[in-house]
This record gives structure tokens, sequence and C-alpha cells, in this order.
């Protein structure tokens, strides 16, 4: 209600339009916003490329462990069992 008494009164005048200070002789300059999505999609493509390359690696470790593991597994049975063939026979 202030303002709208003061402009009526004549103590506050519009403000004047501003004039295009962009012509076809500037070059357009890259705003903040531009500059962080571009490092932000810089970003993602380096991590996604980290996880591409993690997933790769993983498919051949994970056969190979689970191989190593069941290879554990089958030692741990048959020297038990020896152990226990021995200690009563």
């Amino acid at each position: 209600m202030l303002l709208a008494a003061l402009f009526l009164s004549g103590e506050l005048q519009p403000l004047a339009p501003k004039e295009n200070s962009m012509t076809d002789t500037q070059p357009e300059q890259e705003s903040p916003s531009d500059s962080r999505i571009a490092w932000a999609e810089a970003e993602l493509a380096r991590l996604l490329e980290w996880v591409r390359a993690a997933e790769s690696r993983f498919a051949l470790v994970l056969p190979l462990s689970t191989a190593m593991l069941g290879a554990l597994a089958v030692l741990k049975g048959v020297r038990s069992t020896l152990g226990s063939f021995n200690e009563y026979h």
C-alpha cells in the first residue's frame, strides 16, 4: 500500500526499461549456470567411466574369488576327513 501511495503521489517513479546490451557484434558470454552444467556433465562422464572400469574388473574378480573360496572349502574338508581318519584307525 505504501508503494502504491508513493507511486500515485509522484515521489516514486517507475524504472525505465533497460536497453538490450547484447548486440550481434558482441560474442555471447557463457553464464555461470552454463559453466556449472558443463562441469557437472564432465564430472558425470568421469564418474561413469570409473564405474564402467570397476564393473569390468569385478566381472573377472568375482568368479575367481568364488572359485578360490570353493577350493579352500574342499581342501579344508579333505584335510579334516584325513585327520579324523588317522585318529581313529
